[in-house]
């Protein structure tokens, strides 16, 4: 519930300090949620004002309308790579810093348009919130 009303609260913060965003990206879903109630609760609709976008497509996106934009993570693969890692550590406690890419996929849904049509509408403007 945190990361929901930090969401709420930086909708509000958004639209008082940067009141010519055309696009949000959301650290996660649920940040994405607390912005979509946020920007709601302020009078901006999504995605006619302004687009959102967040990360992870979480189960219950399917009941929110507008349904999210999102970027799907296997988040099964991101366990079975930190389980490796884990198990190579406890092996090698000298392990050099290493890095894994999972790959994830971008779902364009109902809250993201074109650049233009956001509230500022001079260009697009992306805030990310995490």
């Amino acid at each position: 519930m945190r990361t929901f009303n930090a969401g709420v609260e930086g909708a509000k913060q958004f639209l008082h300090l940067q009141p010519q965003l055309s696009a949000i990206v959301a650290g996660d879903d649920e940040i994405a949620l607390g912005v979509l109630s946020g920007l709601n609760q302020n009078g901006v609709r999504v995605p006619d004002d302004i687009s959102l976008v967040g990360f992870d497509d979480i189960e219950g996106l399917k009941f929110v309308r507008p349904l999210l934009t999102t970027v799907r993570v296997d988040k099964e693969k991101i366990g079975e790579e930190l389980a490796k890692l884990l198990f190579e550590l406890l092996q090698n406690r000298d392990l050099p810093p290493v890095k894994r890419t999972v790959s994830t996929e971008l779902l364009v849904r109902e809250s993201s348009a074109r650049p233009g049509r956001g509230l500022g509408s001079n260009g697009l403007s992306i805030e990310v919130v995490s």
